[in-house]
């Protein structure tokens, strides 16, 4: 069965939340069986949505993030897709990951 991994187009909606087809949908992804993912979805102007395979992080792919800030949360097991990014355009950076983590020195 096919994931998809779903979040609200920044670009497109300013708002923190949208509700289409009669969920609610934000900036940080969620993942979605094939058979959740209704037209309306899938067609919305609003919406990213992103196929993903079976072996992939369907939270921590697809964000955007420093080099540094991926290979940090991947050595410490932090997800991605659960930082707030502080960099240009809501880009992880590594600080964000220790900020995460409770170690960074602000």
């Amino acid at each position: 069965m096919k994931r998809y991994r779903v979040r609200l187009a920044p670009k497109k909606w300013r708002w923190p939340t949208a509700q289409v087809a009669g969920r609610e949908f934000a900036r940080e992804p969620v993942v979605l069986q094939e058979v959740e993912l209704t037209d309306e979805i899938r067609n919305s102007p609003l919406l990213i949505v992103e196929e993903f395979g079976m072996d992939e992080d369907p939270i921590s792919e697809g964000v955007d993030a420093t080099d540094g800030a991926r290979a940090l949360a991947e050595a410490e097991g932090v997800p991605l897709g659960a930082v707030v990014g502080s960099g240009a355009g809501g880009r992880v950076t590594k600080k964000d990951v220790e900020r995460a983590m409770g170690v960074a020195d602000d």
